[in-house]
């Protein structure tokens, strides 16, 4: 690994990489995951901030349609230097990520680019949305998953050997009959068995003298790690006004 990406906060870049100074590695994917509105995209958002100060370009597939230019300019991101993407199926973020890495590697090699998916969680086969616009309300049978497991096997290779940053954002959900049940990620053991890095990310809210909701503090904890200790953690503040604190959770 010849180059990382900071996420912001020297904290979340300890525990991701094992060291205050380095952060998302490059060829090698990382996941942010945790339940839904925890603070998996502005973490996202700051590491691409950060990626466009070393010049790197990149690229976001939007599943969600919630990143807009005033969500990412709030967090540093110079927008003018991102591509942005939307995707609604795995197959159609697979056909078009494989496209993008198959020009690179023909014509770009040597530049920096750093892919962002946002969300995993969010994509649906293309199954699934067939049978939606057919009225028809079968199960995929697996096909996500299976598609999802596919793709990431891949992918690990692609970016390994083009020496690409990429990371991936997923939801998480509890069981509901067994609240004391680890969360499972959305589509399956794919990604968790192909990431290099898996951040889990849980929250509690910041409130200020009349108790409005401020921000977050975020503790993260790496579940996979192939290049740092695993199960590292740590506490990150966001504010949802000025976005990571650099220094929050060091002492």
């Amino acid at each position: 690994i010849d180059d990382y990406i900071s996420t912001g906060s020297l904290v979340l870049d300890s525990v991701i990489s094992g060291s205050f100074d380095k952060g998302v590695p490059a060829g090698r994917i990382t996941a942010f995951v945790g339940l839904s509105g925890v603070g998996k995209s502005l973490a996202a958002a700051k590491t691409v901030a950060n990626a466009i100060k070393k010049g790197y370009t990149p690229i976001w597939f939007d599943s969600e349609f919630a990143t807009d230019k005033t969500f990412l300019e709030n967090f540093g991101v110079d927008t003018s230097q991102v591509i942005k993407l939307p995707v609604s199926t795995i197959e159609e973020f697979k056909i078009q990520c494989f496209k993008i890495l198959e020009v690179y590697a023909e014509k770009y090699a040597g530049k920096k680019i750093l892919i962002i998916l946002d969300s995993l969680g969010n994509l649906a086969s293309q199954k699934s949305l067939d049978d939606a616009t057919n009225g028809k309300s079968a199960s995929d049978m697996g096909q996500r998953a299976k598609v999802i497991r596919d793709l990431f096997r891949i992918l690990a290779d692609k970016i390994g050997k083009l020496k690409i940053p990429m990371v991936v954002v997923n939801h998480t959900y509890s069981d509901p009959v067994n609240p004391y049940a680890e969360e499972k990620m959305s589509g399956g053991e794919g990604l968790k068995y192909n990431a290099h890095i898996i951040v889990n990310f849980k929250k509690s809210m910041v409130k200020d003298e009349d108790k409005q909701v401020t921000g977050t503090i975020l503790k993260a904890k790496t579940t996979k790690n192939r290049i740092a200790p695993p199960f590292m953690t740590g506490q990150i503040l966001i504010d949802f006004k000025t976005g990571i604190d650099k220094y929050y959770g060091l002492l």
